[in-house]
């Protein structure tokens, strides 16, 4: 008797563990497709689209060189930069290259490419094309994007 029970009892655990390894795998699955629909909607210039699972109180920083160039809260702050910033750019893609889970976010390479439409603050004239290696890092409240980190 004493052996049924500790064999139903490994059977539970193991229940258990399944199911909190499937809910992680599509509590990451559903970030992942946040990413993914975010990252098309910058590629597309579709603000609409780039806020659309952007949590009300977001915070959006850009990371160069270890220095904070540019810091946002707020999701009207966050659509405001992105409608001002669509027209930096004739061309624009941001290709995942990578993701890495972590505990409490999802970090992803990407390699970016764009062609100036406009002479740039930074030295950039227009016409000209870049290529930069990046990572974003993404936090979530819920199924909600909380705060991007760019560093590149």
């Amino acid at each position: 008797m004493l052996l049924n029970q500790e064999r139903l009892l490994q059977c539970a655990q193991g229940v258990q563990r399944l199911v909190i390894l499937q809910i992680s795998q599509q509590y990451l699955m559903n970030h992942l497709d946040l990413i993914r629909n975010y990252i098309n909607a910058y590629n597309a210039y579709d603000v609409a689209g780039m806020t659309a699972n952007l949590h009300n109180d977001i915070v959006f920083e850009h990371i160069t060189n270890g220095e904070v160039v540019l810091s946002l809260e707020g999701l009207e702050a966050f659509r405001r930069q992105a409608e001002q910033a669509v027209r930096f750019f004739n061309q624009r893609k941001q290709s995942i290259t990578s993701i890495t889970e972590a505990a409490d976010r999802v970090e992803v390479a990407v390699a970016y490419t764009a062609i100036a439409a406009m002479d740039l603050p930074n030295g950039l004239k227009a016409g000209d094309a870049i290529e930069l290696e990046g990572q974003s890092i993404f936090r979530f409240a819920g199924d909600k994007v909380i705060r991007i980190t760019d560093i590149g």
